[in-house]
């Protein structure tokens, strides 16, 4: 699901000591080291609690 994701997406945010959240997806975030993207790292942008937060996608989820 977490490549499904489009801007405005109802997402949970799943924190790794307990408790989730929601938040509203915004984007993928590219990491670059000059022309090679880094895929290796993967994080999304979310706002979250009134701020554009970035988290490991792994830690995203689509809400259906």
């Amino acid at each position: 699901l977490r490549l499904l994701m489009r801007a405005g997406d109802l997402v949970k945010i799943s924190f790794p000591y307990g408790g989730d959240e929601v938040g509203l997806f915004i984007e993928n975030v590219e990491y670059r080291e000059g022309d090679e993207v880094l895929s290796f790292i993967k994080r999304c942008r979310v706002l979250w609690e009134g701020e554009p937060t970035s988290f490991p996608a792994s830690q995203i989820e689509v809400i259906k």
